[in-house]
């Protein structure tokens, strides 16, 4: 998907959900020196967020007061509505400590800080939408207004002249609103006055390899440094074979059908549209953490009883670079990633389990975006990750995934990242509604159109998917003639073969203005769109 106008989310709602789909944190962290760690709690859910560089960032003060940002570690998530704003959406605030912050949009969010103090501050936007949240501090419950008539970044509640000691400060969505326009409630950071998140034991993984200067050539691949039972060759491309499915059943379709989002796991969105939902796209490409756990798979979370197959997105350096990558100095860490993704998925009987390492490679909003600089090392570190997969995950088909059209300036024709036919099971596009109108071929010559990306696909002899699609209702309104294309060329071109459509997924994502989702009909923004997509799917 473009960045133009907007940019949906940048990971996997939690896993246990979250809002940027991050997942569950367990990562060394600054702080942790002042004894912060992850605390655990009940909850439906219950997220961790992404550990910060081993520098002080903006908003982190080791001083007599601690400033616990939105994505610390020792806050916990809970519920399903929490989503993140960063600099990958266009419209978000950066003003906000780290460039990013958190809104929940649900019944049942909460987070929650346990800390050691006298006093606390949270810090939000309050905004034209703002509604009424809760703070719960030690017992004592008060409302918090969120509205405002211009978002301004402020505090919106203090408790000082706490008692010496430990603490518990919860914030919840109450669905109420005053004068704002919606229920929703946010948060940017939680300030300790003389004291620091409290700790609770936990295990902890090691920072990401940092982001290096990317260079102009291509190292010579080495074997990865951890050997594996059947060392992966670093002359001769892994073997791949044509995806088997082993899916539930896919109906009376030549393709697998399925989605993303809300009532995938769960199963209520193919209740809701009269058909099975053989596979489900998913996220965990938010940090090294989530990417080498999957967390939405374990007992309690959105997937731990999903059978059917599953298009996964791991991203690809979380924090390192792509020279950094070709060198070798990931294999470790995407050793680790396919050994328990492996060990994870094959614990119970399931459908195919397909990687979409570094997603949408060739726009400019993920970390793991290629620049034109950095095709050699893409290419390069995409071949050591083939064959990584190949050795310790060799049941799991590797998909090339391309946004429908390349973001990046200086633009380059996407087609000079493909790494080799050996090194790819799937071809596969993300094409929303703000593509589907698109030429045929943009002026590289490279593929713009849904059709033209399947002719790629078919020219290398490769399956094709389309993992992510969906209306954007911030770019066109709500437009059933887009559904009914997108079904029209899925009937057309449904099969297991070269250039044939091997699966779909809707995106069907609940964000804070909404512009993905059909499902649930109370609300979803384009409900002719949902009405036909129903009636054909």
């Amino acid at each position: 998907m473009t960045m133009s106008p907007q940019r949906r989310r940048a990971a996997d709602p939690p896993p246990p959900p979250t809002a940027a789909h991050g997942g569950r944190r367990a990562s060394t962290r600054l702080l942790a020196v002042l004894g912060l760690v992850v605390t655990v709690l009940a909850g439906l859910v219950t997220t961790q967020f992404p550990a910060t560089a081993a520098s002080a960032p903006a908003g982190i003060q080791l001083s007599a007061a601690a400033s616990v940002d939105d994505g610390d570690s020792s806050l916990v998530y809970s519920g399903r509505g929490w989503d993140t704003c960063t600099r990958a959406w266009s419209g978000c605030n950066l003003t906000a400590s780290l460039e990013r912050y958190r809104f929940a949009t649900a019944a049942g969010d909460t987070v929650t800080l346990r800390f050691t103090g006298t006093g606390v501050r949270l810090f939000a936007f309050k905004e034209p939408q703002g509604g009424i949240g809760s703070v719960r501090i030690d017992g004592v419950s008060r409302d918090v207004d969120y509205y405002a008539r211009s978002q301004t970044l402020t505090e919106v509640f203090s408790a000082q002249s706490l008692t010496s000691g430990d603490h518990t400060l919860t914030l919840s969505w109450t669905g109420r609103r005053g004068n704002g326009s919606s229920a929703n409630i946010n948060l940017d950071r939680i300030e300790i006055t003389d004291g620091v998140p409290s700790a609770s034991p936990t295990p902890t993984t090691s920072t990401p390899v940092p982001t290096t200067a990317p260079s102009t050539t291509s190292p010579a691949p080495t074997t990865p440094t951890t050997p594996p039972t059947s060392t992966p060759s670093t002359t001769t491309p892994p073997t791949t074979t044509a995806p088997t499915t082993g899916n539930p059943s896919t109906g009376d379709r030549a393709w697998l059908s399925g989605g993303s989002g809300a009532g995938m796991g769960d199963g209520s969105f193919g209740a809701w549209r009269g058909s099975p939902t053989p596979i489900a796209t998913t996220w965990s490409d938010t940090d090294f953490d989530n990417a080498s756990h999957a967390y939405q798979f374990y007992p309690g979370q959105d997937y731990q009883n999903w059978t059917g197959s599953i298009d996964w997105s791991p991203g690809a350096l979380w924090g390192a670079s792509w020279s950094t990558a070709a060198s070798g100095a990931l294999d470790d860490k995407w050793i680790a990633m396919m050994k328990n993704a492996r060990s994870t998925w094959t614990s119970k009987s399931r459908g195919t389990f397909y990687i979409r390492f570094a997603h949408e490679m060739n726009g400019n909003w993920f970390q793991h975006s290629v620049r034109a600089s950095e095709i050699n090392d893409f290419k390069t570190a995409w071949q050591r990750m083939a064959r990584i997969k190949q050795a310790y995950f060799p049941e799991a088909k590797l998909v090339f995934n391309t946004n429908a059209n390349t973001v990046q300036s200086p633009y380059y024709d996407w087609r000079q990242l493909w790494p080799g036919d050996a090194y790819v099971d799937v071809y596969a596009t993300d094409f929303y509604s703000q593509h589907w109108k698109f030429p045929m071929f943009d002026g590289t010559g490279a593929p713009l159109q849904l059709e033209a990306h399947r002719q790629f696909a078919a020219a290398h002899g490769k399956p094709f998917a389309v993992p992510e699609w969906g209306i954007n209702m911030d770019s066109g309104g709500d437009q059933p003639a887009y559904i009914q294309f997108m079904y029209d060329f899925f009937s057309r071109n449904g099969g297991t073969g070269g250039g044939k459509l091997l699966y779909e997924c809707y995106f069907n994502y609940l964000y804070a203005n909404n512009q993905y989702s059909l499902f649930p009909s109370n609300r979803t923004r384009a409900p002719q769109s949902a009405a036909l997509y129903q009636k054909l799917f």
